[in-house]
């Protein structure tokens, strides 16, 4: 983060890897999952990383929720070496309860109320899932709800000219390569 002007606006996405890969690791290393503490220390270690940024600097750290949960089918997950995923309907409503409660503790937005069917029913609206299975959102499909939501910030960059019209493609950077470089992951796109 050092280059980084303490001016900018940061925004920590959360959301996917949390409910979609962690908890799930968790849920298999423990035999078991307790869903209220997985998103009590999930909440927690959120609230605590925007803490760290403070401390260095910046002024302006948002948590973004962005990515709802896919309901994707299990060989979806098989496909990805996952065994034993947790049921779609828990991880959707996982995602949505981790936006509400961290939105109460810090700056944040949560974007999951306009893209989720309901809050009932808190799987990705069907016009915002890809046409091939995938656990990620359409971005072309979401772009006008996230940036009707940052548009207004104070310093917010102009929007993208022009706007994406193709999804850009997937970079795979593991954090454990990531962590020994020192580096953020590369942008996938300007």
């Amino acid at each position: 983060m050092g280059p980084v002007p303490r001016h900018a606006n940061v925004f920590l996405s959360f959301g996917s890897v949390e409910v979609n890969f962690a908890a799930q690791r968790i849920a298999n290393a423990r035999g078991n999952y307790n869903l209220d503490r997985l998103l009590k220390n999930t909440v927690d270690k959120i609230v605590h990383g925007r803490k760290t940024l403070l401390q260095l600097g910046f002024n302006h750290v948002y948590a973004v929720f962005v990515a709802p949960v896919v309901d994707l089918p299990d060989s979806y997950w098989k496909g990805l070496s996952i065994d034993n995923q947790i049921p779609s309907a828990i991880r959707a409503r996982m995602s949505y309860d981790l936006a509400l409660k961290v939105e109460r503790k810090i700056p944040a937005f949560n974007l999951l109320p306009e893209m989720v069917i309901s809050p009932d029913i808190p799987f990705a609206k069907p016009e915002l899932v890809r046409s091939k299975l995938d656990h990620h959102v359409d971005y072309i499909a979401s772009q006008d709800i996230v940036w009707q939501a940052i548009n207004k910030i104070n310093g917010m960059l102009p929007r993208r000219k022009p706007r994406h019209d193709v999804i850009y493609p997937h970079v795979a950077n593991g954090i454990q390569e990531l962590r020994e470089s020192g580096l953020t992951r590369p942008k996938t796109c300007n």
